[in-house]
């Protein structure tokens, strides 16, 4: 059952983040003087703005600054920039879209690359602008900020930037006008891909709360499960790497989606190897339970923000050579003493990894 659950997860998680890469849009907190922004919060603290207006729909683009790894993935030939001939907006700045249309009016258009310049320079009153975005008929401004003062500051920002972002938009506008395709395959194949690698993340969290709400069953050498799940994702990475390539081709943003799949996508795939390699044990198993003699030798509870942990240290009836630590229910913790003996009830498991499937408590413990 539990086998199913983890991939019903899957499905669900994946379904989720590819719905929030490709439509989902930001909520404006207010507007000023016709420009809407957000204040990023967190913990009770600014952490950012956002500043946009809107603009063309289906445009789809983003601008930040060149980093090594931009230049990196150039040079390797994973990755293909366009560039516009200015030498100084070339090594500065990191295009992400594949539109032909822009890329032209950025050769031909030294306004808009002031334009870009200006806002991409842009730090004062605790703001500096990080990455400009246009997506889903808005075009923004992404700020980092450890301060904010509060009206005249976001009035000043606009006072600095509105113009040159107003510019952008028109250029955009003036584009599909003109009829600019914003048609762009990629950004769906991208958004898939993506989906998949924070979708199989969202699942690990989601299997591990399950998990941490249900103690028994458990599996005693967790860890030669998730050996063998490092040894799988090692097989499975890179050929989902390799598909990557070929499907995505060499574009602007092609090595960014490899960076997540490689990153967050490689831990997550591992540790949803191995938990479903754990359910899928325990589900399909068919075999003998055995029953083992084992003496409770400590008991040991932790205590965290929002709750305790439990558990018993036992002698290891599995080789009789020391002691096993596992975590069980409040519960059974308070109904068990140092010097108890149990009966633990063990299974071979469907993939060959012994389970324990329950703890009995007998021989006249009180």
């Amino acid at each position: 059952m539990w086998f199913l659950f983890g991939f019903v997860t899957i499905t669900i998680a994946i379904a989720f983040e590819f719905w929030r890469r490709h439509e989902s849009m930001w909520s404006p907190d207010d507007k000023h003087e016709g420009y809407d922004y957000k204040l990023l919060k967190s913990k009770n603290r600014t952490t950012g703005l956002l500043l946009g207006t809107r603009c063309a729909a289906g445009a789809n683009f983003w601008i930040k600054r060149q980093s090594y790894f931009d230049t990196f993935f150039k040079r390797v030939g994973v990755s293909s920039e366009f560039e516009t001939g200015d030498k100084s907006f070339d090594d500065a700045y990191y295009l992400i879209t594949d539109n032909l249309e822009l890329h032209q009016v950025l050769a031909s258009n030294p306004k808009l690359r002031t334009a870009i310049d200006v806002i991409m320079k842009f730090s004062g009153g605790g703001f500096n602008a990080k990455t400009i975005y246009c997506r889903n008929g808005r075009i923004w401004i992404k700020f980092d900020t450890e301060f904010l003062g509060l009206g005249e500051d976001i009035a000043s920002v606009v006072r600095k930037l509105g113009h040159p972002l107003s510019l952008m938009a028109n250029v955009i506008a003036d584009l599909s006008k003109a009829g600019a395709s914003w048609k762009d395959p990629f950004v769906v194949k991208a958004a898939i891909l993506l989906a998949i690698s924070s979708g199989l993340a969202i699942n690990v969290v989601v299997q591990l709360v399950r998990l941490n709400y249900s103690h028994v069953p458990f599996t005693p050498d967790y860890l030669a499960i998730l050996f063998d799940a490092v040894i799988y994702a090692f097989v499975l990475v890179p050929v989902l790497l390799f598909l990557a390539i070929k499907w995505l081709g060499r574009g602007a943003r092609t090595h960014l989606v490899l960076l997540e799949l490689a990153s967050i996508g490689a831990v997550a795939l591992t540790l949803t190897l191995a938990l479903e390699m754990r359910d899928l044990n325990m589900s399909l198993d068919r075999s003998a339970e055995k029953s083992f003699k084992a003496q409770i030798v400590n008991k040991v509870s932790s205590k965290g923000r929002r709750s305790t942990d439990y558990y018993l240290v036992m002698n290891d009836w599995r080789c009789k050579c020391g002691t096993i630590k596992f975590e069980v229910s409040q519960s059974l913790f308070n109904s068990l003493a140092v010097g108890n003996t149990v009966l633990i009830s063990q299974k071979e498991g469907y993939l060959g990894y012994p389970w324990v499937s329950d703890i009995l408590y007998r021989w006249g413990n009180r």
